[in-house]
């Protein structure tokens, strides 16, 4: 949309604004991002919250609390470095 907007500017046409069907397009391509990151991010949480079973964890059966305070911080962690990836892409 962006490049249709510089064209007409360009050229020296007076710029008219965005058809409701344009309008209907870029929110629907919104939506279908916003779903692709959800996906992304409901799939990054699953992979840390499923951690393999190997012998290193074994040391760790008689602490389940503070392995889950462990996987709450990267998962926050993760999730925040998401949120900020995503908030510095709507500010451009």
């Amino acid at each position: 949309m962006k490049e249709i907007k510089d064209d007409i500017i360009e050229n020296g046409a007076e710029w008219k604004g965005i058809s409701l069907e344009e309008l209907k397009m870029q929110r629907a391509l919104t939506l279908v991002k916003m779903e692709f990151r959800k996906e992304m991010l409901v799939g990054q949480i699953s992979s840390v919250t499923s951690a393999p079973s190997n012998s290193t964890l074994s040391i760790f059966t008689g602490h389940n609390k503070s392995l889950s305070i462990i996987k709450y911080a990267l998962i926050g962690y993760k999730g925040a470095k998401m949120i900020h990836n995503i908030w510095k892409k709507f500010r451009r």
